[in-house]
Formats: structure tokens, C-alpha cells, sequence
């Protein structure tokens, strides 16, 4: 009861209140939304804000396909096996296999055989109606069409693997994250581009163990440096194959702005690279001056 009345409450407040409630949970004090520092008060404050149609198509999971195969090339994309509104009833798509839908965060099911599509078709047609942009005031999806898409399973077919999460400030990549063992102990470990770690701890653990730099880290960097040219931020995700790099999805509000960074000056650093933010430091020095190296 006291769930349902809590999400009810952010159902039903005004966006901007709905907001500030929030971080005061999560974050222990209410946002500097005037003059944000901190990267998390700059998305809550672009949250509020925004009136950017580009955010609509590179946040759609089906549109943003051909952005990026315009922008770096067809090989970066996963192709679709099927997409629509009404997921079919005779499935005969092959193993193992990725159900998504493109207007929202998190509603992906990894489909290994035919024992994980019994009520498979129930479970992902109710995202269909799942609409999460009031609720985080992420309102780009709520401008997106309700669609399903089914894409190839990526990696060996048991587990998926490493996403590396770039963050791109208008084309200046400035760390990378990456999110290891998502399906037992998660943990979480930020490295900068030339592959230094950080000391960076956002919602999981960090992974005591050092992670190798991808085989094709460069081109990723570019890669996340052409998408995320143009907005004030952008997080670029990328799967790392035998065959090359491939492109994973474009988020704009990482955890919606609601988990912290620790230490503290780890969310400072990252509000420095905002562009409305004081200009001229470098990624390493800053780092350096915050104790995160």
C-alpha cells in the first residue's frame, strides 16, 4: 500500500515538484536547479526544461537505427528481425533472441528458448502502455510511438556482453562506464578514454578487478564523440564484438538524474563538462584535482 501511494504521489504532482521530492530521497538535499553544479542537478534541470525534437528520434530505439547507420555506417547496427504494435502470436523468430520496446528504459527480455517465451507475448504488449516519461519527467518518451522490436541476441547467447557507456559532453567524451556480472553481483567501474580508472561509485560497487580496454576503443570514442555532437549531453552505449563495435542505444538522463555519484566530487567533476558550466578544464587534471585517478 505504501508503494502504490508513493508512485501515486509522482503520478499526480506536478512535474517539477515531482522532481525535487525525488532527489531530495535519493540525494539527502533539494537540487540547485538555478545554478546547477553537479552533473545529476544539470539533468533534473534539462529534464525540466528541454524542447528538443532531436531528443524524441535519437531516444527511440527503432528511428535512432538510422541516425547512426547515416552517421557511422550500416556494420554499427543490430539488425531488427521484427517490429509493431501487436506482438505475434506464432513466433518463429531464432534463438537466442532480444525483445525491446523503443519508448522507454530497462523493458528488454532475452529470449534462450522456448521455455522463455511462455507468456512472453502478455509480459512485453504491457509496455506497450507503460509510459515512464511523467513519472522521471523524461518527456522525450512520451512523444515516441509504442513499438516492440525483436533483434538478434548479441555475444555468445548466454550472457550479453560489456556495454561500455561513453559520456559525451556536445562531442567531448570525457569517461566511459562499464557494468560487469548485470546477472549476479553487478558492479560498475568508470575508466577516462585513454582507459585510466576512476574512482567512481554510481548505484552498484565498483569492480575491484581492472577491466582490459576494448579492442576497438578508439573507434568507439569517435564513434560516441559524432552522436553526442550537438547536445549538451548524451550517454552513447557500445557492444564490443569479434566482429567490431555495435551500437547499443543513446540515453540522455543516466538513472534519471536520482542516483548519486560517489564521492561527491565525482558528480561536481562530471558538472564541469556541462556546457552552461565553467569551460577550459581538462578531463584528466580535473580528475586529478577531485582525487577520482
Amino acid at each position: 500500500m505504501m508503494r502504490r501511494l508513493y508512485h501515486w504521489t509522482l503520478d499526480t504532482l506536478p512535474p517539477a515538484v515531482s522532481q525535487r521530492f525525488q532527489y531530495l530521497l535519493s540525494h539527502g538535499r533539494l537540487p540547485n536547479l538555478r545554478e546547477p553544479k553537479t552533473f545529476n542537478e544539470h539533468v533534473l534541470r534539462m529534464k525540466l526544461t528541454w524542447d528538443d525534437p532531436r531528443h524524441v528520434r535519437f531516444a527511440d530505439k527503432l528511428a535512432v537505427k538510422d541516425i547512426v547507420a547515416e552517421r557511422l555506417g550500416p556494420r554499427w547496427v543490430t539488425p531488427t528481425l521484427w517490429s509493431g504494435t501487436s506482438f505475434p502470436a506464432n513466433l518463429d523468430f531464432p534463438y537466442p533472441y532480444v525483445v525491446k520496446a523503443n519508448h522507454g528504459s530497462g523493458q528488454v527480455a532475452f529470449v534462450r528458448s522456448e521455455q522463455d517465451e511462455v507468456g512472453l507475448a502478455e509480459r512485453v504488449s504491457r509496455w506497450l502502455d507503460k509510459r515512464l516519461a511523467r513519472k522521471w519527467a523524461e518527456g522525450w518518451y512520451a512523444r515516441i510511438e509504442p513499438k516492440l522490436l525483436v533483434e538478434p541476441m548479441l555475444g555468445d547467447g548466454v550472457e550479453a556482453p560489456l556495454d561500455y557507456k561513453f559520456y559525451g559532453f556536445d562531442g567531448n567524451v570525457v569517461c566511459v562506464q562499464v557494468d560487469t556480472g548485470r546477472f549476479g553481483e553487478h558492479k560498475r567501474s568508470f575508466y577516462d578514454p585513454g582507459w585510466g580508472k576512476l574512482r567512481i561509485e554510481f548505484g552498484y560497487p565498483i569492480d575491484p578487478s581492472d577491466i582490459p580496454a576494448p579492442r576497438y576503443l578508439s573507434e568507439m570514442v569517435s564513434a560516441a564523440s559524432e552522436l553526442s555532437r550537438g547536445f549538451d549531453f548524451a550517454r552513447v552505449d557500445f557492444y564490443e564484438l569479434e566482429s567490431g563495435p555495435r551500437f547499443g542505444e543513446v540515453t540522455f538522463a543516466p538513472a534519471s538524474g536520482l542516483t548519486r555519484y560517489e564521492p561527491r566530487s565525482a558528480d561536481e567533476w562530471l558538472g564541469t563538462f556541462w556546457p552552461q558550466a565553467p569551460a577550459g578544464r581538462s578531463a584528466a587534471p580535473a580528475a586529478e584535482r577531485r582525487g577520482l585517478v
